[in-house]
């Protein structure tokens, strides 16, 4: 992704690439929205418990088990998102099944000034387990 920084100057928010990367040996790192943007991604892609020192840091990816309503898991997301990323002021998350019926993520954000670009988001990122990939469940008709 390629935004303009909120500043000519000094970026508002810098940190660590997501996921990492080591560029001429260095750490390399993210600002503005698109550290963000990897914000919002590193907390859906982490699992309940894999941050020792912050195990409430994720999304339940058993969320995403046969059976789950649609509403309930966007707004679990919504609220991760909320809960962990402090400069999403606001956040609206739907789900969608793809052409080959699986999960497609939509994620509209924003600060306290504006709204962001639509991420789209593929579960085939998600850590699930082999032994828990599912198909899943019919959400009906695309237009509710």
């Amino acid at each position: 992704m390629n935004y303009q920084s909120y500043s000519k100057f000094k970026p508002l928010v810098r940190g660590i690439k997501y996921p990492l990367q080591f560029i001429d040996g260095n750490l390399a790192t993210a600002e503005d929205e698109d550290i963000i943007v990897q914000q919002i991604i590193s907390v859906i892609d982490t699992k309940f418990g894999e941050r020792v020192l912050r195990p409430s840091y994720a999304t339940d990816y058993l969320l995403f088990r046969p059976g789950s309503e649609r509403l309930i898991i966007e707004a679990e997301i919504e609220k991760a998102i909320k809960d962990f990323v402090e400069e999403v002021a606001e956040v609206e998350v739907t789900l969608r099944h793809d052409n080959n019926n699986k999960w497609m993520m939509y994620i509209k954000w924003r600060d306290n000034e504006r709204w962001y670009p639509i991420i789209e988001y593929s579960p085939d990122k998600f850590n699930v387990p082999e032994s828990q990939v599912f198909e899943p469940p019919d959400l009906g008709d695309d237009n509710d």
